[in-house]
Protein backbone atom coordinates (compact mmCIF):
# COMPACT_ATOMS: atom_id res chain seq x y z
CA UNK A 1 0.00 0.00 0.00
CA UNK A 2 1.28 3.29 -1.21
CA UNK A 3 1.21 6.70 0.99
CA UNK A 4 0.47 8.64 -1.79
CA UNK A 5 -1.69 8.26 -5.27
CA UNK A 6 -1.82 12.24 -6.47
CA UNK A 7 0.98 14.28 -7.23
CA UNK A 8 1.10 18.02 -8.56
CA UNK A 9 2.83 18.34 -11.63
CA UNK A 10 3.88 20.18 -14.67
CA UNK A 11 2.90 18.98 -18.05
CA UNK A 12 5.80 19.58 -20.91
CA UNK A 13 6.75 18.25 -24.41
CA UNK A 14 9.88 17.88 -25.78
CA UNK A 15 10.38 16.30 -29.18
CA UNK A 16 7.79 13.56 -29.38
CA UNK A 17 7.99 13.29 -25.34
CA UNK A 18 5.22 14.09 -23.33
CA UNK A 19 6.53 13.94 -19.63
CA UNK A 20 5.58 15.26 -16.08
CA UNK A 21 7.48 16.95 -13.45
CA UNK A 22 6.29 16.66 -10.26
CA UNK A 23 7.89 15.72 -6.94
CA UNK A 24 8.58 12.12 -4.67
CA UNK A 25 9.15 11.96 -1.28
CA UNK A 26 11.97 9.41 -0.76
CA UNK A 27 9.46 7.20 1.11
CA UNK A 28 7.73 7.35 -1.97
CA UNK A 29 11.33 6.74 -4.21
CA UNK A 30 10.96 3.18 -1.72
CA UNK A 31 7.29 2.31 -2.10
CA UNK A 32 6.82 3.37 -6.12
CA UNK A 33 10.25 2.55 -8.03
CA UNK A 34 11.33 -0.82 -8.41
CA UNK A 35 14.60 -2.51 -9.76
CA UNK A 36 14.59 -3.34 -13.50
CA UNK A 37 14.53 -7.22 -12.40
CA UNK A 38 11.19 -6.24 -10.65
CA UNK A 39 9.26 -4.98 -13.55
CA UNK A 40 10.70 -7.27 -15.92
CA UNK A 41 11.01 -11.31 -15.85
CA UNK A 42 13.86 -10.92 -17.79
CA UNK A 43 16.97 -9.10 -17.23
CA UNK A 44 17.48 -8.23 -20.77
CA UNK A 45 15.68 -4.98 -20.42
CA UNK A 46 18.32 -4.14 -17.79
CA UNK A 47 21.00 -4.33 -20.17
CA UNK A 48 19.09 -1.97 -22.23
CA UNK A 49 18.13 0.74 -19.75
CA UNK A 50 20.01 0.45 -16.74
CA UNK A 51 23.61 0.19 -16.03
CA UNK A 52 24.82 -2.44 -13.37
CA UNK A 53 24.57 -0.51 -9.76
CA UNK A 54 28.19 -0.03 -8.93
CA UNK A 55 26.89 -1.29 -5.14
CA UNK A 56 30.52 0.75 -3.25
CA UNK A 57 28.30 4.20 -5.22
CA UNK A 58 25.12 3.36 -3.51
CA UNK A 59 26.81 3.19 -0.54
CA UNK A 60 28.59 6.89 -0.96
CA UNK A 61 25.31 8.01 -1.80
CA UNK A 62 23.34 6.70 0.99
CA UNK A 63 26.70 8.23 3.34
CA UNK A 64 26.24 11.54 1.73
CA UNK A 65 22.21 11.57 2.66
CA UNK A 66 23.05 10.61 6.38
CA UNK A 67 26.01 13.12 6.92
CA UNK A 68 25.58 15.88 4.88
CA UNK A 69 23.13 18.64 5.29
CA UNK A 70 23.72 20.73 2.74
CA UNK A 71 22.51 17.66 0.61
CA UNK A 72 21.02 18.01 -3.09
CA UNK A 73 20.10 15.93 -5.40
CA UNK A 74 19.18 17.10 -9.56
CA UNK A 75 16.13 15.29 -10.91
CA UNK A 76 15.74 11.43 -11.65
CA UNK A 77 13.78 10.23 -14.83
CA UNK A 78 10.87 7.85 -14.05
CA UNK A 79 9.42 5.05 -16.52
CA UNK A 80 5.99 4.31 -16.40
CA UNK A 81 3.66 1.82 -17.96
CA UNK A 82 1.25 -0.47 -16.76
CA UNK A 83 -2.07 0.53 -14.43
CA UNK A 84 -4.03 3.50 -15.09
CA UNK A 85 -2.42 6.83 -14.79
CA UNK A 86 -4.45 10.18 -15.32
CA UNK A 87 -3.47 13.66 -15.46
CA UNK A 88 -6.05 16.69 -14.57
CA UNK A 89 -5.28 20.42 -14.92
CA UNK A 90 -6.05 22.87 -12.35
CA UNK A 91 -8.05 26.04 -12.81
CA UNK A 92 -6.07 28.89 -11.44
CA UNK A 93 -7.26 31.53 -9.45
CA UNK A 94 -5.29 34.07 -7.54
CA UNK A 95 -6.92 37.98 -6.03
CA UNK A 96 -8.84 40.38 -8.99
CA UNK A 97 -6.71 42.91 -9.62
CA UNK A 98 -3.32 41.70 -8.49
CA UNK A 99 -0.07 42.03 -11.20
CA UNK A 100 -0.54 37.80 -11.46
CA UNK A 101 -4.04 38.25 -12.27
CA UNK A 102 -3.49 41.06 -15.02
CA UNK A 103 -0.92 38.20 -16.87
CA UNK A 104 -2.91 35.54 -16.09
CA UNK A 105 -5.82 36.53 -18.17
CA UNK A 106 -3.48 36.92 -21.18
CA UNK A 107 -1.42 33.02 -20.44
CA UNK A 108 -4.47 31.30 -18.92
CA UNK A 109 -5.13 29.01 -21.65
CA UNK A 110 -1.80 28.15 -21.47
CA UNK A 111 -1.12 27.80 -17.61
CA UNK A 112 -3.86 26.05 -17.53
CA UNK A 113 -3.18 23.38 -20.08
CA UNK A 114 0.45 22.51 -17.99
CA UNK A 115 -0.11 23.07 -13.97
CA UNK A 116 -2.06 20.05 -12.52
CA UNK A 117 -2.28 16.98 -10.47
CA UNK A 118 -1.21 13.44 -11.91
CA UNK A 119 -2.90 10.37 -10.55
CA UNK A 120 -1.03 6.90 -9.89
CA UNK A 121 -3.72 4.03 -9.67
CA UNK A 122 -0.69 2.44 -7.49
CA UNK A 123 -0.82 -1.22 -10.47
CA UNK A 124 1.66 1.66 -12.86
CA UNK A 125 5.23 0.12 -12.97
CA UNK A 126 8.21 2.89 -12.26
CA UNK A 127 11.37 2.28 -12.73
CA UNK A 128 14.78 4.82 -13.42
CA UNK A 129 16.18 5.29 -16.94
CA UNK A 130 18.17 8.18 -15.54
CA UNK A 131 19.49 8.43 -11.67
CA UNK A 132 19.43 4.80 -10.56
CA UNK A 133 22.50 5.17 -8.24
CA UNK A 134 20.82 7.98 -6.54
CA UNK A 135 17.66 5.58 -6.37
CA UNK A 136 19.60 2.65 -4.95
CA UNK A 137 21.65 5.56 -2.89
CA UNK A 138 17.92 6.61 -1.08
CA UNK A 139 16.30 3.08 -0.54
CA UNK A 140 19.81 2.26 1.18
CA UNK A 141 19.84 5.78 3.40
CA UNK A 142 16.25 4.45 4.53
CA UNK A 143 17.12 1.15 5.64
CA UNK A 144 19.11 2.95 8.35
CA UNK A 145 18.43 6.65 8.92
CA UNK A 146 15.73 7.98 10.94
CA UNK A 147 12.25 8.64 9.65
CA UNK A 148 12.90 12.19 8.42
CA UNK A 149 15.24 11.99 6.10
CA UNK A 150 11.71 9.79 4.16
CA UNK A 151 9.81 12.98 4.22
CA UNK A 152 12.92 14.81 2.01
CA UNK A 153 11.65 15.19 -1.78
CA UNK A 154 12.74 14.76 -4.70
CA UNK A 155 12.28 16.37 -8.36
CA UNK A 156 11.35 13.76 -10.23
CA UNK A 157 10.26 13.46 -14.21
CA UNK A 158 7.69 10.54 -15.53
CA UNK A 159 7.96 9.52 -19.36
CA UNK A 160 5.72 7.06 -20.35
CA UNK A 161 7.19 3.53 -21.73
CA UNK A 162 5.12 0.71 -23.77
CA UNK A 163 6.63 -2.52 -22.87
CA UNK A 164 6.21 -3.75 -26.75
CA UNK A 165 9.81 -4.01 -28.75
CA UNK A 166 9.18 -0.58 -30.09
CA UNK A 167 8.68 1.31 -26.75
CA UNK A 168 11.70 -0.36 -25.42
CA UNK A 169 13.69 0.83 -28.44
CA UNK A 170 12.19 4.23 -27.56
CA UNK A 171 13.06 4.26 -24.46
CA UNK A 172 16.41 2.98 -24.37
CA UNK A 173 16.82 6.22 -27.00
CA UNK A 174 15.91 8.18 -24.14
CA UNK A 175 18.77 6.62 -21.84
CA UNK A 176 21.45 6.48 -24.35
CA UNK A 177 20.44 10.10 -24.68
CA UNK A 178 20.45 11.68 -21.43
CA UNK A 179 24.18 9.85 -20.45
CA UNK A 180 25.95 10.42 -23.71
CA UNK A 181 24.74 14.18 -23.43
CA UNK A 182 25.07 14.53 -19.53
CA UNK A 183 28.41 16.18 -19.26
CA UNK A 184 30.53 14.51 -16.79
CA UNK A 185 31.93 16.31 -13.84
CA UNK A 186 35.32 16.88 -14.81
CA UNK A 187 38.64 15.92 -11.98
CA UNK A 188 39.44 19.49 -12.34
CA UNK A 189 36.18 20.90 -11.21
CA UNK A 190 35.78 18.25 -8.33
CA UNK A 191 39.29 19.32 -6.79
CA UNK A 192 38.02 22.87 -7.38
CA UNK A 193 34.39 22.81 -6.18
CA UNK A 194 34.03 19.79 -4.24
CA UNK A 195 33.44 19.61 0.01
CA UNK A 196 33.01 15.81 0.63
CA UNK A 197 36.19 14.60 -1.39
CA UNK A 198 39.05 14.80 1.46
CA UNK A 199 41.25 14.47 -1.14
CA UNK A 200 40.01 17.29 -3.06
CA UNK A 201 39.62 19.41 -0.07
CA UNK A 202 43.38 18.52 1.11
CA UNK A 203 44.71 19.55 -2.01
CA UNK A 204 43.16 23.44 -1.90
CA UNK A 205 44.63 23.48 1.39
CA UNK A 206 48.48 22.58 0.18
CA UNK A 207 48.07 24.90 -2.82
CA UNK A 208 47.20 27.94 -0.76
CA UNK A 209 49.18 27.12 2.58
CA UNK A 210 52.44 24.63 1.86
CA UNK A 211 55.35 27.01 0.80
CA UNK A 212 56.45 24.71 -1.75
CA UNK A 213 53.61 25.29 -3.98
CA UNK A 214 54.15 29.42 -3.10
CA UNK A 215 50.34 29.90 -2.73
CA UNK A 216 49.71 28.49 -6.41
CA UNK A 217 52.90 30.22 -7.95
CA UNK A 218 54.47 26.90 -8.57
CA UNK A 219 51.38 25.00 -9.96
CA UNK A 220 49.97 24.72 -13.69
CA UNK A 221 46.36 25.38 -13.02
CA UNK A 222 45.01 23.37 -16.01
CA UNK A 223 42.43 20.84 -16.88
CA UNK A 224 44.93 17.69 -17.12
CA UNK A 225 47.58 16.59 -15.28
CA UNK A 226 50.06 17.15 -17.34
CA UNK A 227 52.22 20.70 -17.24
CA UNK A 228 51.78 22.55 -20.57
CA UNK A 229 55.41 23.13 -22.17
CA UNK A 230 54.96 26.69 -22.04
CA UNK A 231 54.93 26.29 -18.60
CA UNK A 232 58.52 26.81 -17.01
CA UNK A 233 57.39 27.69 -13.62
CA UNK A 234 54.99 25.38 -12.29
CA UNK A 235 56.89 21.88 -10.56
CA UNK A 236 53.30 20.10 -10.21
CA UNK A 237 49.68 20.63 -11.26
CA UNK A 238 46.53 21.05 -9.61
CA UNK A 239 45.55 17.17 -10.30
CA UNK A 240 49.03 16.48 -9.85
CA UNK A 241 48.60 17.38 -6.66
CA UNK A 242 45.46 15.20 -6.26
CA UNK A 243 46.16 12.36 -7.36
CA UNK A 244 49.38 12.23 -5.17
CA UNK A 245 47.18 12.67 -1.96
CA UNK A 246 45.55 9.36 -3.44
CA UNK A 247 49.09 7.71 -3.85
CA UNK A 248 50.17 8.34 -0.87
CA UNK A 249 47.01 7.65 1.16
CA UNK A 250 48.05 4.08 3.35
CA UNK A 251 46.76 1.35 1.28
CA UNK A 252 46.79 -1.20 4.99
CA UNK A 253 43.82 -0.55 7.05
CA UNK A 254 44.77 1.58 9.94
CA UNK A 255 41.94 1.36 13.12
CA UNK A 256 40.02 4.12 12.53
CA UNK A 257 41.35 5.35 9.27
CA UNK A 258 38.68 5.66 6.74
CA UNK A 259 38.80 3.60 3.50
CA UNK A 260 40.58 5.81 0.44
CA UNK A 261 36.21 5.60 -1.39
CA UNK A 262 35.05 6.94 1.46
CA UNK A 263 37.78 9.88 1.77
CA UNK A 264 37.00 10.13 -1.95
CA UNK A 265 32.90 10.41 -1.31
CA UNK A 266 32.15 11.33 2.25
CA UNK A 267 34.12 14.10 3.74
CA UNK A 268 36.09 12.43 6.83
CA UNK A 269 36.41 14.38 10.18
CA UNK A 270 38.62 17.42 10.41
CA UNK A 271 40.67 15.39 12.59
CA UNK A 272 41.08 13.00 9.50
CA UNK A 273 41.24 15.80 7.02
CA UNK A 274 44.14 17.32 9.29
CA UNK A 275 46.22 13.65 9.28
CA UNK A 276 46.23 13.11 5.18
CA UNK A 277 47.45 17.16 4.86
CA UNK A 278 50.23 16.09 7.94
CA UNK A 279 51.36 12.82 5.78
CA UNK A 280 51.19 15.05 2.32
CA UNK A 281 53.12 18.06 3.63
CA UNK A 282 55.58 16.29 4.95
CA UNK A 283 55.90 14.46 1.57
CA UNK A 284 56.68 17.43 -0.24
CA UNK A 285 59.05 18.73 2.16
CA UNK A 286 60.78 15.80 1.83
CA UNK A 287 61.32 16.02 -1.58
CA UNK A 288 62.26 19.44 -1.22
CA UNK A 289 65.21 18.97 1.07
CA UNK A 290 66.33 15.35 0.10
CA UNK A 291 66.42 15.55 -4.20
CA UNK A 292 68.77 18.01 -4.94
CA UNK A 293 67.31 18.84 -8.12
CA UNK A 294 64.19 19.90 -5.93
CA UNK A 295 65.76 21.61 -3.75
CA UNK A 296 67.43 23.95 -6.53
CA UNK A 297 64.00 24.54 -7.86
CA UNK A 298 62.54 25.54 -5.12
CA UNK A 299 65.47 27.30 -3.78
CA UNK A 300 64.51 31.49 -3.59
CA UNK A 301 65.98 32.44 -6.88
CA UNK A 302 66.58 29.03 -7.62
CA UNK A 303 66.46 27.34 -11.17
CA UNK A 304 63.19 27.43 -12.97
CA UNK A 305 61.28 24.06 -12.77
CA UNK A 306 61.05 23.52 -16.62
CA UNK A 307 64.75 23.24 -16.73
CA UNK A 308 64.33 19.98 -15.77
CA UNK A 309 61.75 19.06 -18.05
CA UNK A 310 63.75 19.17 -21.33
CA UNK A 311 64.45 16.43 -24.08
CA UNK A 312 67.90 16.27 -22.80
CA UNK A 313 67.78 17.19 -18.54
CA UNK A 314 64.40 15.15 -17.93
CA UNK A 315 64.18 14.47 -14.28
CA UNK A 316 61.04 12.51 -13.25
CA UNK A 317 60.35 14.49 -9.86
CA UNK A 318 59.09 17.27 -12.80
CA UNK A 319 56.70 15.41 -14.55
CA UNK A 320 53.25 14.55 -13.00
CA UNK A 321 53.09 11.24 -14.17
CA UNK A 322 56.68 10.30 -12.71
CA UNK A 323 55.88 12.42 -9.46
CA UNK A 324 52.78 9.88 -8.70
CA UNK A 325 54.86 6.44 -9.49
CA UNK A 326 57.70 7.92 -7.18
CA UNK A 327 54.86 9.00 -4.29
CA UNK A 328 53.03 5.32 -4.75
CA UNK A 329 56.53 3.57 -4.64
CA UNK A 330 57.14 5.76 -1.38
CA UNK A 331 53.69 4.53 -0.09
CA UNK A 332 54.54 0.99 -0.53
CA UNK A 333 57.88 0.89 0.83
CA UNK A 334 56.23 2.49 3.67
CA UNK A 335 53.58 0.07 4.09
CA UNK A 336 55.56 -3.03 3.49
CA UNK A 337 59.13 -2.16 5.34
CA UNK A 338 57.24 -0.43 8.16
CA UNK A 339 59.43 2.73 7.78
CA UNK A 340 59.03 6.15 7.94
CA UNK A 341 58.36 8.29 4.82
CA UNK A 342 61.72 9.47 5.16
CA UNK A 343 63.90 6.69 4.82
CA UNK A 344 61.99 5.68 1.97
CA UNK A 345 62.13 8.84 0.15
CA UNK A 346 66.17 8.64 0.77
CA UNK A 347 66.13 5.38 -0.48
CA UNK A 348 64.39 5.98 -3.38
CA UNK A 349 66.20 9.09 -3.79
CA UNK A 350 69.70 6.85 -5.21
CA UNK A 351 67.62 5.93 -7.99
CA UNK A 352 68.83 7.24 -11.60
CA UNK A 353 65.62 9.60 -11.67
CA UNK A 354 66.41 10.85 -15.19
CA UNK A 355 64.33 9.94 -17.66
CA UNK A 356 66.48 11.23 -20.68
CA UNK A 357 68.84 8.22 -19.34
CA UNK A 358 68.71 5.33 -21.66
CA UNK A 359 67.23 3.08 -19.01
CA UNK A 360 63.98 4.74 -18.92
CA UNK A 361 63.46 4.62 -22.89
CA UNK A 362 60.18 3.42 -23.84
CA UNK A 363 59.37 2.93 -19.60
CA UNK A 364 58.11 6.28 -19.41
CA UNK A 365 60.27 8.54 -21.66
CA UNK A 366 59.63 7.82 -25.48
CA UNK A 367 63.17 8.43 -26.92
CA UNK A 368 61.37 8.36 -30.20
CA UNK A 369 59.04 11.25 -30.24
CA UNK A 370 60.47 12.58 -27.27
CA UNK A 371 57.55 12.67 -24.97
CA UNK A 372 55.97 11.00 -21.56
CA UNK A 373 54.25 7.85 -21.59
CA UNK A 374 51.98 8.18 -19.37
CA UNK A 375 50.07 4.94 -19.55
CA UNK A 376 52.97 2.95 -18.16
CA UNK A 377 52.75 4.89 -14.57
CA UNK A 378 52.51 1.41 -13.04
CA UNK A 379 55.37 -0.26 -14.27
CA UNK A 380 57.34 2.85 -13.37
CA UNK A 381 56.22 2.77 -10.02
CA UNK A 382 57.58 -0.97 -10.25
CA UNK A 383 61.13 -0.16 -12.11
CA UNK A 384 61.36 2.48 -9.41
CA UNK A 385 61.41 -0.53 -6.67
CA UNK A 386 63.33 -2.93 -8.47
CA UNK A 387 66.18 -0.17 -8.32
CA UNK A 388 66.26 -0.49 -4.48
CA UNK A 389 65.85 -4.37 -4.81
CA UNK A 390 61.87 -4.61 -4.03
CA UNK A 391 59.08 -6.68 -5.88
CA UNK A 392 56.51 -4.46 -7.76
CA UNK A 393 52.94 -4.41 -5.75
CA UNK A 394 52.16 -7.04 -7.27
CA UNK A 395 53.65 -10.29 -9.82
CA UNK A 396 51.13 -8.59 -12.32
CA UNK A 397 53.34 -5.11 -12.10
CA UNK A 398 56.41 -7.26 -12.37
CA UNK A 399 55.11 -9.06 -15.10
CA UNK A 400 54.00 -5.94 -17.37
CA UNK A 401 57.43 -4.46 -16.43
CA UNK A 402 59.58 -7.36 -17.61
CA UNK A 403 57.66 -7.33 -20.56
CA UNK A 404 58.78 -3.79 -21.84
CA UNK A 405 61.94 -4.10 -20.69
CA UNK A 406 62.13 -6.82 -23.15
CA UNK A 407 60.92 -4.67 -25.53
CA UNK A 408 62.52 -2.10 -24.69
CA UNK A 409 66.44 -3.83 -25.52
CA UNK A 410 64.71 -5.20 -28.76
CA UNK A 411 64.27 -1.56 -29.75
CA UNK A 412 67.14 0.05 -28.35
Amino acid sequence: MKDRYLFPALRCRMGEWIYYVTYFKFSDVVQWIKPTEEVHKSKRLGEWIQRQLDRNHSRGIADYLKRQPERFFNAIVVGVYGGNPDWAPLKLSVPIGSDIDNLLQDQEEGLEDSVGILKLSGNENLFAIDGQHRVAGIKEALRTADSDLGREEICTIFVGHENTPSGMERTRRLFTTLNKTAKRVSAADIVALEEDDGFAVVTRRLIDEHPVFAEGSRVAFTPSPAIPTSDKDSITSVLGIYYIAQDLYPKTKLRGQPKKTDVLHSRPSDEQLDRIYRRNSRYWNLLAKIIPECRRALAENGVQPGKFRSKTKNHLLFRPIGQRAFASAVELLMSRKKKPMRSCVKLLSQVDLWLNHEEWHHILWNPLQDQMITANRVAAETFLLRQVGEKGRTTRNDKRLDELLQKRDFQD
